[in-house]
């Protein structure tokens, strides 16, 4: 009995037991509110937030150095259309430029009294931003002048989003959406279905698009915009961000940490664990696993797995069957593990739901060789109580209990 009490005391001390989180922290070298954050690729990226915060890396994030501003504001979005040009702008209409990464950052005349909230450029000379009061201005020449647009609205615009030079949306209060044709020189309302305030627009192609918002607000449309369908996000948190970098595949983020992801357009929404209470204020992805997210408090999140937490094979054994084991230790806290096996190759699934249904977090959702696995769970921000976990895979699914107890 010794021995055998032992071999499972080691088992479940073992350093490779717990995987870690889908999302890990990065250390972004201040502690003042983070707005916005921007990736020209895997490696190169920038940060905007209070105090005129710009700060920017180029290893992934593993190290942020600060770069000059030359401004006190508040920046409220950063975007660089290609890794040497970029744009941030901010309070009392704020607007720097770099032309070699951030080295320097030039100091463009204020274009107007009001915040400036959102920039996009859709190539390296033609861009738009929005803010308070409704105003657009737009830049055909590399931001060196900026001319304003009638955009029909006086709501605070808060996202602009182009995907080309002439197609594009704004969002903000009141659930207003304007749209464009002809490059912002004719603005148009679309119907949003709500009345909420709107925080954020993203098209990844020109006839699907997502909007996210106050109280878990998430909307859809597959026609260009004409028509705008709810999605049920699953949370009353407002939702800051959203940003799909395939057309399927996207994510939304929002107050006290909240991170959601659909692999299905918005059918069903996931949470994933965030690992952080401070509210996060945006989400940018490189593609469809590498990604991060901006916050309060100077959060800087990344994911290499897109969200997911780690799978590890134990084995290249090929099992007979498609199987789901018992998480371990179980009751936990608030980590356990959780093994499958997979007879064949093929995309498996591995989700997880509260007592009432609800899917909280996807744990995997990726295509698997044929063997034996393992992965884990952080339940460290959710409550004690019973939870489920479900194995899906082609017509194989399996579902069993297991309880958290803090």
């Amino acid at each position: 009995m010794r021995v055998i009490i032992a071999v499972i005391f080691v088992h479940l001390l073992h350093p490779a037991v717990f995987s870690q989180s889908g999302w890990f922290s990065q250390t972004s070298g201040t502690t003042v509110p983070l707005r916005s954050i921007h990736f020209a690729n895997e490696n190169t990226g920038w940060l905007v937030g209070d105090l005129g915060t710009i700060r920017a890396t180029s290893n992934g994030g593993t190290n942020w150095t600060a770069q000059a501003s030359l401004t006190p504001n508040v920046l409220y979005s950063v975007h660089f259309p290609n890794v040497s040009t970029g744009y941030t702008v901010g309070t009392f209409g704020v607007i720097r430029r770099t032309t070699n990464s951030g080295a320097t950052w030039l100091i463009e005349s204020s274009i107007t009294g009001n915040f400036l909230l959102s920039v996009f450029f859709a190539d390296a000379v033609t861009g738009w931003t929005v803010g308070t009061g409704g105003l657009i201005f737009k830049t055909t020449n590399q931001g060196v002048n900026w001319t304003f647009q009638a955009s029909g609205t006086a709501s605070d615009l808060y996202s602009v989003y182009f995907i080309n030079t002439t197609t594009g949306w704004a969002v903000g209060d009141g659930g207003t959406i304007r749209t464009t044709s002809n490059g912002g020189a004719n603005w148009t309302s679309q119907t949003s279905g709500t009345t909420l305030p709107l925080l954020s627009v993203q098209f990844p192609s020109q006839n699907s698009g997502w909007v996210t918002g106050a109280l878990g607000t998430i909307r859809n449309t597959v026609n260009f915009g004409i028509s705008w369908m709810p999605q049920t996000s699953g949370t009353s948190n407002s939702l800051n961000s959203v940003y799909f970098p395939v057309l399927l595949t996207g994510w939304a983020v929002g107050q006290t940490g909240e991170i959601l992801k659909t692999t299905n357009g918005g059918f069903n929404w996931l949470q994933q664990t965030s690992g952080t209470n401070d509210d996060l204020t945006r989400v940018f992805f490189v593609n469809s696993s590498t990604g991060w997210a901006s916050g309060s408090n100077g959060t800087i999140l990344k994911t290499t797995t897109g969200g997911a937490t780690s799978v590890i094979q134990i084995s290249s054994e090929i099992p007979k069957e498609f199987s789901l084991s018992q998480n371990y230790p179980n009751p936990f806290n608030p980590q356990t593990n959780i093994e499958f096996a997979i007879p064949r190759a093929s995309i498996v699934q591995l989700a997880v739901y509260d007592m009432l249904g609800k899917g909280i977090e996807i744990l995997v959702n990726e295509k698997l060789n044929a063997g034996i696995f393992k992965t884990g769970w952080n339940a460290s921000v959710y409550p004690s109580g019973v939870y489920f976990y479900k194995l899906t895979s082609g017509d194989f699914t399996e579902t069993k209990k297991m309880i958290l107890m803090k």
